[in-house]
């Protein structure tokens, strides 16, 4: 088989591949779309995007044992400090988070960062890591 007979082969199986991930494709947009702030770059989506497509089927049951989760439960038995660095949250997949509620069950805290949703680590990553250093200090300060 020579080389342009292969491209084009390789060229109308991604075609068909494509269109066959299509809804799905769709389905991820608004599902990230709706995990990132609006005003998160159109690259990270769409990598965010690629990334899901290639997860193991198995990780949307981890994900429907994670919403399952009860967090009362498990911030009562939490023998260590919770924190967290989490997004203002306040739209679509986000709510802000009960720091005062959740602060009732556990050593609690959280820092809260506008401007993201489910990746601050992604969306702004010099933010997110100067913020876990300062937690991680205040634990070493503790100890």
């Amino acid at each position: 088989m020579d080389t342009r007979t292969r491209a084009l082969i390789h060229e109308r199986a991604t075609s068909i591949w494509l269109h066959a991930i299509s809804p799905l494709h769709a389905a991820l947009l608004v599902v990230v779309g709706g995990m990132v702030h609006e005003t998160t770059d159109a690259e990270l989506k769409e990598w965010l995007v690629t990334r899901a497509q290639a997860q193991d089927p198995k990780m949307v049951a981890l994900m429907r044992d994670l919403f399952g989760l009860d967090t009362v439960t498990a911030f009562k038995e939490a023998k260590v400090p919770v924190r967290c660095i989490n997004s203002a949250g306040g739209y679509q997949f986000f709510h802000p988070t009960a720091v005062e509620t959740n602060k009732k069950y556990a050593d609690f805290g959280a820092v809260i960062i506008e401007g993201v949703g489910h990746y601050p680590m992604l969306e702004k990553p010099d933010e997110f890591n100067r913020r876990l250093r300062d937690a991680l200090k205040e634990f070493a300060i503790k100890k």
